[in-house]
């Protein structure tokens, strides 16, 4: 399979998959085996990998294991920019931090939900992304996500970002991609 090269105009594209996170039978993330998968899929066909995500059981790492996660990732695809760590969290502060490690650790891109500890409004969700774009992401546009049924938010239309994203003090802004929805979501709300 040939590997389309990094164009910093279309930082993500293709399939990006949200990856599993194997565990050990006492119950320690299996490094190692994850590595392997994210070398698998990206070998096989798959533009990136999406650690953190949903699938990944973020909620239930410590923070080491979490971040460790995301190292592991970058260290496996041989290039940053086709990892996408999910940055969600309770609040918008711990997203933001999230979003910085993902940075450090030389991810691409961050794929950010609205926050998940309360249903929130228009305006909350806004608010939300503008302090995760604080973490001056130049490097590492965010792709927002919305899964209404787990987030209880709804998910803002592009221009939902679009204050939160035209800050002068960024030389780049973060951009926003439609929202990821399966064929058994329900229609996307707007705010």
């Amino acid at each position: 399979m040939t590997r389309t090269a990094h164009d910093s105009a279309r930082p993500w594209r293709g399939i990006m998959v949200a990856t599993t996170l194997p565990f050990h039978e006492d119950g320690t993330v299996d490094y190692d085996a994850y590595a392997q998968h994210v070398r698998w899929l990206l070998d096989n066909g798959c533009d990136g990998v999406v650690p953190n995500g949903s699938l990944g059981e973020y909620q239930t790492l410590t923070a080491e294991e979490r971040a460790k996660v995301v190292t592991t990732a970058v260290e496996a695809a041989g290039d940053g920019a086709r990892v996408m760590p999910g940055v969600a969290a309770y609040g918008s502060a711990e997203s933001r931090r999230w979003a910085e490690q993902a940075a450090e650790a030389g991810a691409g891109s961050v794929l950010l939900l609205p926050p998940n500890a309360y249903r929130a409004d228009h305006d909350a969700v806004r608010a939300h992304y503008a302090e995760v774009a604080k973490a001056g992401l130049r490097s590492s546009p965010t792709t927002t996500r919305s899964t209404p049924r787990s987030t209880s938010s709804p998910h803002c239309s592009p221009s939902c970002t679009r204050p939160a994203t035209s800050s002068p003090s960024r030389s780049s802004p973060a951009t926003s991609a439609a929202p990821t929805r399966s064929p058994n979501s329900p229609p996307a709300s707007t705010c």
